[in-house]
C-alpha cells in the first residue's frame, strides 16, 4: 500500500499488563528530538493529558496512550489488553508533504517495542487526519473487532513477529487465522 495518496499511518501497540512506559517521559523525549531537528516552524500541541501532536510545514506526527482496562474494561476482560500506544505520522497541517509515512511510523513503533516488546499490533495507511478524534475511532473499531471476533472464536491480536510480512499495513491478524482490515 503506497502511502502517496494516504494522509496518515497509523500504529497501535496493545500491551498485555502495564508496558512500563512513561507516556510523558516518551512524549517529551521525542518533542526534544523534533526541537532539535526543526528549530522553527515546529507547533506542538498537547492539549490533552494523554495525546501530543507535532505539525510542522510538511508532516505531523501524533502519539497517544490509552488505559483500555479503565477505558474498555470488556477487552481487557476477555483479552488481557491493558494498555495501547498509538503513533500517527502524515501530512502536515499545510496539506502534502512527506512520503515516507510508514517508513517514520514502522521506526517511531520500533523504538517504543526495544522498551517494551508489545504484545500485538495494528497498522494501517488511512485518510484520517490525526487527532483525539481519530484515536478514538480507531481504538473503538479495533476493540469492536476484537469483541466480535473473540465471541465467534477466540479471536486475539498476535504479537507483531507472528503477523508476517505478507499481512501488511491495515490488517489486524486474529488468532484463529482471521484478518480483519481495520479503516
Amino acid at each position: 500500500m503506497s502511502t502517496a495518496t494516504a494522509q496518515s499511518t497509523i500504529g497501535a501497540l496493545f500491551y498485555k499488563g502495564q508496558a512500563g512506559i512513561d507516556f510523558h517521559e516518551l512524549a517529551a523525549k521525542l518533542a526534544a528530538t523534533m526541537l532539535q531537528n526543526t528549530p522553527s516552524g515546529l507547533h506542538i500541541d498537547n492539549d490533552y493529558d494523554d495525546m501530543v501532536i507535532f505539525d510542522r510545514p510538511d508532516v505531523r506526527i501524533g502519539l497517544a496512550h490509552a488505559r483500555l482496562g479503565r477505558d474498555f474494561p470488556e477487552v481487557s476482560a476477555d483479552q488481557g489488553l491493558d494498555e495501547c500506544f498509538v503513533v500517527s505520522v502524515g501530512h502536515g497541517p499545510e496539506g502534502a508533504g512527506r512520503d515516507d509515512h510508514e517508513e517514520i511510523c514502522a521506526s517511531l513503533l520500533a523504538q517504543i517495542e526495544e522498551r517494551c516488546p508489545a504484545a500485538g499490533e495494528v497498522l494501517l495507511e488511512t485518510d484520517w487526519v490525526f487527532d483525539a478524534e481519530t484515536v478514538d475511532s480507531l481504538l473503538d473499531e479495533t476493540v469492536s473487532v476484537l469483541l466480535e471476533e473473540d465471541e465467534a472464536d477466540g479471536a486475539e491480536i498476535l504479537p507483531p513477529e507472528e503477523e508476517g510480512e505478507a499481512k501488511g499495513p491495515g490488517v489486524l491478524v486474529l488468532a484463529a487465522e482471521v484478518a480483519i482490515v481495520v479503516e
